[in-house]
């Protein structure tokens, strides 16, 4: 084999084990630190551990517009048909997110609100100032037994920018009620690498091998 040849094969293999080096190390998820500064509080909160929070609408923020203006929302945007706001606990944070990287994490929340009575309190994710509610009593997203009912919230984003993210729990209706959300595992996680990443690279250096061994042949 020429020396040309010899350089050529080397460099063309070269790239394939880096591409298939490149899909297969993902970089690893960044944790929301809720103990930084740049981390917004309001209401009744305890920071557990990295990526771990909890929030409770105890004695919390009112929802007369001073949670929502913590939230940088509209006076109503956290009133869903007859449920009214009163109270509640959130954070918020700036993120900067690639295209394609997920916010994660998971969640469990629990009420004391049940019976007839009961009143539809909810926890809730918002994206730049678009409300997500993620759970509440009347579905069962939040559990009245006590009994530990953990939930996931996957958020990816599709284009590239800086959102401000905030996640909370809201009492509606009146101001007895006491639900807690409980965030764990709060962290950004990179563009899933998909298996195609990698078959093109393997496939890649398979054409190589092929047209070497045809040219040998």
């Amino acid at each position: 084999m020429s020396l040309i040849k010899q350089l050529s094969l080397i460099s063309s293999t070269a790239i394939a084990l880096c591409l298939y080096t490149f899909a297969a190390k993902p970089s690893q998820a960044a944790v929301i630190d809720f103990n930084d500064p740049l981390v917004e509080k309001t209401g009744n909160f305890v920071v557990v551990g990295d990526g771990d929070i909890n929030l409770s609408n105890t004695n919390a923020t009112d929802a007369d517009g001073t949670l929502q203006g913590f939230l940088n929302l509209n006076s109503l945007d956290l009133d869903f048909g007859d449920d009214q706001a009163q109270e509640g606990s959130a954070v918020k944070f700036n993120l900067a997110a690639d295209a394609g990287q997920q916010l994660s994490f998971t969640w469990e929340a629990v009420t004391n609100e049940e019976g007839d009575s009961a009143q539809n309190d909810f926890p809730f994710v918002a994206i730049d100032g678009e409300v997500t509610v993620i759970g509440d009593v009347n579905s069962g997203g939040i559990d009245t037994t006590g009994i530990n009912n953990i939930n996931s919230f996957n958020e990816t984003f599709d284009t590239a920018g800086n959102y401000e993210v905030a996640i909370g729990v809201v009492n509606v209706n009146d101001f007895t009620g006491t639900s807690i959300l409980r965030v764990r595992d709060a962290q950004v996680v990179p563009e899933p690498l998909t298996i195609l990443g990698s078959g093109v690279a393997l496939a890649f250096g398979a054409i190589l091998r092929r047209k070497y061994s045809q040219k040998q042949g």
